[in-house]
């Protein structure tokens, strides 16, 4: 693309907000998504984060990118970095009404915070490092979708329910930990933890 336009977006938002097909998205600073409000993705649409950047799902988000294995065609959604070496937050789904479905996405350069778990109480956790989807009380659906080369952890659940449909997560230094809720894991992949070597290390 050339001369890409970008609508800026950060703070808090109200109501029912839509970015439409192919919309370019620049968040310059944490996004609160509150509770009774819904922000829907359409396919195609490029959302980049500024560095340290979190989205707080306390309402829903409903990301609609379309990826079509049968016939070879894809319209994905794109969560991405502004910076490449300077990595975004990530997605804090918390309480019993907060929920992400997304289907057809790519999540990559996630996980700013290495001591986010140090510095936010209230977790059992063996590592410290930010979680891609921090599930607290929500919901995550994941279908057809992409996460990978995050800079911090892939989840973490805290009576969250996790679900992951024909997904790939890929090169995260764990995939998380889940206390209470459920995880469920349909026809994906976890691969690369943290990287693809010969190393095993079998500690926590």
């Amino acid at each position: 693309e050339t001369n890409t336009g970008w609508q800026e977006v950060g703070g808090t938002l109200s109501g029912d907000v839509n970015w439409p097909n192919s919309a370019r998205i620049a968040v310059t600073n944490t996004l609160t998504i509150p509770a009774g409000s819904t922000l829907t993705v359409g396919e195609a649409a490029i959302v980049r984060l500024s560095p340290g950047a979190d989205i707080i799902v306390n309402g829903r988000l409903m990301v609609e990118g379309k990826i079509d294995f049968s016939t070879d065609t894809a319209w994905p959604v794109s969560f991405v970095a502004s910076q490449r070496d300077r990595p975004w937050g990530g997605f804090i789904v918390r309480g019993s009404g907060a929920q992400v479905t997304a289907r057809g996405a790519f999540f990559t350069g996630s996980g700013a915070n290495p001591r986010w778990f140090d510095e936010n109480s209230g977790y059992d956790v063996h590592r410290s490092e930010q979680a891609l989807f921090l599930i607290d009380g929500g919901r995550v659906e994941l279908t057809d979708c992409y996460a990978f080369d995050g800079h911090g952890q892939f989840g973490h659940g805290k009576n969250g329910f996790l679900t992951l449909t024909r997904c790939l997560v890929r090169k995260f230094i764990t995939g998380g930990e889940y206390n209470g809720g459920s995880v469920r894991i349909d026809q994906s992949a976890l691969i690369e933890f943290p990287a693809d070597d010969e190393v095993f290390d079998d500690a926590d």
